[in-house]
């Protein structure tokens, strides 16, 4: 027991002596799990009208995004982390079909959001490791859909748009204080998804009065003109970003 309470003693005391404060601003590159049934199936029917009728190249699906984020956020180690985070994440991805024609299908996903992130964990010396919870708020979605190559009006081709929704993820981040820079590792989980009922659609006139304004989730019967869905904005999926930031200490280091 004496040598078990000396161990928690040292690990304790390997805590930082006095509580720090810190205000920091960076940025940082993200990567983004693009997961979403209604895209996986348009990616299906796409590949099924179009490899019968000269296709080269299959689409393979939205599967990664990659973007970059930026945040501003108050930390405060002590005996435990506590922090506060507000930012920015941009995250990209595209998909390509082409043709024995020479055209090309390219279609150009975009998610854009602002979050409010709350943090609370363990600090040890400079490094910290919190729980976190992320509100992504109004968050927005735009596909662009292009046929490269050909100057024939194409019922596929124009930029949906998403109105904004509301996401909530959970995760963990892990990071250090050295001097005046601090760089974390965050690792978050969609928990909560409110973009289901929000459909990627284009105003544009024309697609109004045939009803295909909404992106489709089946271009079989988008071609065919009978009703479909249309793909909804809750593309969603696990998130990996990594944030270096400039941090100022607003305590009196105590010696």
């Amino acid at each position: 027991m004496k040598v078990l309470s000396l161990v928690i003693l040292f690990a304790l005391g390997s805590r930082p002596a006095f509580a720090q404060h810190y205000l920091a601003a960076g940025g940082g590159f993200s990567l983004m799990q693009l997961k979403s049934s209604d895209l996986d199936r348009f990616q299906l029917t796409y590949n099924f009208v179009n490899s019968q009728s000269g296709q080269t190249a299959l689409l393979q699906g939205f599967d990664l995004g990659i973007g970059l984020s930026g945040e501003v956020s108050y930390r405060h180690l002590g005996k435990w982390s506590k922090a506060l985070a507000v930012g920015y994440q941009e995250s990209k991805a595209t998909d390509v079909a082409s043709f024995l024609d020479g055209t090309i299908r390219r279609f150009k996903l975009r998610i854009r959001q602002y979050y409010l992130q709350p943090g609370f964990g363990y600090t040890n010396k400079d490094i910290f490791v919190d729980g976190i919870a992320t509100i992504f708020l109004c968050r927005a979605l735009q596909l662009d859909s292009r046929l490269v190559g050909s100057t024939s009006a194409n019922p596929l081709t124009g930029i949906y748009n998403s109105e904004a929704s509301l996401a909530v993820d959970a995760g963990m981040a892990f990071g250090f204080v050295s001097g005046p820079i601090m760089l974390i590792l965050k690792v978050t989980y969609p928990i909560r998804k409110s973009g289901d009922k929000e459909i990627l659609t284009d105003p544009a006139p024309a697609k109004v009065a045939d009803n295909r304004s909404a992106f489709p989730d089946d271009y079989i019967n988008f071609l065919a003109g009978l009703p479909y869905r249309g793909v909804s904005s809750d593309i969603d999926g696990v998130k990996v970003m990594m944030t270096l930031k400039y941090a100022v200490n607003l305590s009196k280091r105590r010696r």
